[in-house]
């Protein structure tokens, strides 16, 4: 008969190097959309050397027993991105984080391991100010904040994800017990896109000049200072503004991942 840890024999830690390529084999069982095991870490390797995830804005957390953290046999994971935010109560920047590729083997699905992993989540990323006291009695000893020279954690402000569990899994994710916190877990909000019809055809081909992929950086860069310049001088509305900023390679991220989602031929080629 297998016995279930509980939960306050649990921690949450940075994963090692160990912890990260397991956890990359079994998220390519489920997330590969078609590439090989040799083509999946590949493709996080680059990923995760970009200017979005490097000098220590990447970690991947494991959630393991306290007396165990460097199994292999980990409960849950998940990956977070340090991001430079905007916010209209500050004219500094702030903290915040993108969270993404929260996973849990199928072994351990159903036992509340996930949920877990996010309640613990916010005590290592968010100001201590902004969270309700550690539930000790509940949880045991809270988590050690782990040291980052380049990106501390400890100061987040707030933090966005996409999920594919449906509406209701991560605003249970709150840092307390029952009702304690529950506000402070993530809100659900739709996503927005805009798109931009372009046409086809010669007449309109000489009126438009494509944006190289060499000059994306240069756009982001002015939609960051626009962004910063439009947050700023909401303050006196009365509603709190708050953006994550494009540049320093938040966005490029986004294109570099889309070159092995889009299908690619002659005549549509990402450069």
């Amino acid at each position: 008969m297998m016995i279930l840890p509980q939960m306050d024999a649990l921690s949450i830690f940075p994963a090692t190097k160990e912890q990260i390529l397991e956890s990359r084999h079994q998220t390519w069982t489920e997330w590969s959309r078609g590439l090989s095991l040799e083509a999946y870490l590949q493709r996080e390797e680059m990923l995760n050397s970009q200017p979005h995830a490097n000098n220590g804005k990447l970690t991947i957390w494991v959630l393991a027993p306290r007396t165990d953290s460097t199994t292999l046999d980990f409960l849950s994971s998940c990956k977070t991105y340090h991001r430079e935010a905007v916010i209209s109560s500050s004219s500094s920047p702030v903290v915040a984080y993108g969270i993404a590729f929260v996973f849990t083997p199928k072994r351990h699905r159903m036992k509340g391991y996930a949920t877990h992993l996010m309640r613990l989540l916010h005590f290592v990323l968010a100001n201590p100010s902004l969270l309700p006291p550690f539930p000790i009695d509940s949880w045991g000893a809270p988590p050690v904040i782990p040291l980052n020279s380049n990106f501390p954690y400890g100061k987040g402000i707030a933090s966005a994800l996409y999920s594919d569990v449906g509406s209701n899994f991560y605003r249970l994710c709150g840092p307390g017990i029952g009702e304690v916190g529950k506000d402070k877990a993530w809100i659900e909000h739709d996503p927005i896109g805009t798109i931009w019809p372009v046409g086809a055809g010669e007449e309109l081909a000489e009126e438009i000049e494509w944006i190289s992929a060499s000059e994306l950086a240069i756009i982001w860069d002015l939609d960051a200072a626009m962004i910063k310049k439009q947050i700023h001088t909401a303050v006196d509305t009365g509603t709190m503004f708050f953006s994550f900023l494009p540049n320093n390679g938040v966005a490029q991220f986004l294109f570099e991942r889309s070159k092995h989602m889009i299908p690619k031929d002659n005549d549509n080629e990402l450069m």
